[in-house]
């Protein structure tokens, strides 16, 4: 990515930030997913333990705390360190998706296409049990891309940059196979950022922020980013009926238009954060778009929602030494603080009745390595939990350039 729109997509993710508007807030549940930035799909459950995505492996974990996830790669011999691995997926997007008997991943390691010289990046077909792997569609190489995958089909953004700098999203409809493609919606924001893209029941969510007038980049110094015309947008998309709803009342409370922070189970959680008081206040409904949001309470730092539990990250910004993750009930007493030093930048991606799972980065011979591991919900009750990590951290992204 160049310099120049490097410091202008910083600009969008400040905006949003300053807007009250977190990027990486976690979900929980059988049916959960991180809803901003696009929803982390990271955790899938099955009959016999769970399938995960993580630093551009597919793992399998049987659910023993013993023992470590495997990668899901059934060829002899293989070290799981080079393309030819079932697993291993190049600079693998941090979503996957079931389909049948396999699993899609986006790569964002761009191929160039034999026949028009465009650079594609490829969606993998894994099989589930770990016997192949096989490019089924492409898109276009874009410098930002969401997408998933609902009834059926697969939506992605495009990045659509335009001469004075600024650029706009569009959204596709492309079917799983790839052969059928084609443009559904066209953003009228400039220089924002796609927090949302995914099915939640009868919908296709779309969470967009951005700026109601085009910017004088030519003059980017002299911008007053705090007093451009931000704004952020929520539409809904049927797909059978081909029909738009743009900021729906059901998503609106005290004059405020909610964001999407998680899903547990079979409801939608919704914030805003309140910048006067410093804190969250958080709303729950169910998928049918007439559900009436029920308000849940304040917070006041990002909360994650677990079971009958809430928790929340405690970094120690005076001793960089500690990190907690403190477990409340719901009535607001201290249940565990569990220590994640020397972890930082932790998140819990998605947890079920057994186990919150937990993602971190990890710095090892310089390099960055993604790692998942997990917390045990029967031993919070005895104070006995911990952070127990299940992946040695290989590097899906250590490719020779």
């Amino acid at each position: 990515m160049e310099k120049t729109k490097f410091k202008r997509r910083m600009f969008a993710v400040a905006a949003i930030v300053g807007m009250g508007m977190t990027m990486t807030q976690i979900a929980f549940g059988k049916e959960s997913f991180n809803a901003e930035n696009g929803g982390l799909n990271y955790v899938l459950p099955a009959d016999n333990g769970y399938y995960f995505l993580c630093g551009g492996h597919l793992y399998f974990w049987n659910g023993d705390v013993t023992k470590q996830a495997v990668p899901l790669c059934s060829r002899p011999n293989c070290s799981h360190t080079t393309e030819d691995c079932v697993a291993m997926i190049r600079d693998a997007s941090r979503k996957m998706y079931e389909v049948d008997d396999g699993f899609y991943v986006l790569s964002t390691w761009p191929r160039e296409d034999s026949r028009t010289g465009e650079k594609m990046m490829p969606i993998w077909r894994v099989e589930k049990d770990g016997s192949g792997k096989e490019i089924i569609a492409e898109i276009p190489e874009a410098g930002s891309v969401n997408y998933t995958i609902f009834q059926d089909k697969i939506y992605y953004t495009m990045e659509d940059a335009q001469e004075d700098g600024n650029y706009q999203f569009s959204i596709w409809q492309m079917s799983l196979d790839g052969k059928d493609n084609k443009q559904i919606w066209q953003s009228d924001l400039y220089s924002g950022y796609i927090d949302t893209l995914q099915g939640i029941g009868d919908w296709l969510y779309v969470s967009e922020n951005g700026c109601e007038e085009i910017i004088d980049w030519t003059n980017e110094d002299n911008i007053d980013f705090e007093k451009l015309p931000m704004r952020t947008n929520l539409y809904l998309y049927q797909p059978q009926a081909e029909e738009w709803i743009t900021n729906p009342d059901e998503y609106k409370k005290e004059d405020v238009l909610l964001s999407i922070q998680n899903i547990y189970q079979d409801e939608i959680y919704l914030t805003y954060y309140d910048s006067k008081a410093e804190i969250r206040k958080v709303w729950k409904k169910g998928f049918d778009l007439e559900d009436e949001a029920q308000f849940v309470g304040e917070f006041p730092r990002k909360a994650y929602k677990w079971d009958n539990l809430y928790g929340y990250t405690w970094p120690d910004r005076n001793n960089e030494n500690e990190n907690w993750f403190e477990i409340y009930d719901h009535n607001g007493t201290f249940v565990q603080k569990i220590d994640l030093y020397p972890y930082d930048d932790v998140d819990i991606v998605s947890a079920d009745e057994k186990y919150a799972f937990v993602y971190w980065e990890q710095v090892q011979d310089n390099v960055s390595q993604d790692v998942i591991g997990v917390i045990e919900r029967d031993k919070i009750a005895t104070q006995e939990a911990t952070l127990i990590q299940l992946t040695k951290g290989m590097n899906g992204n250590s490719f020779e350039r």
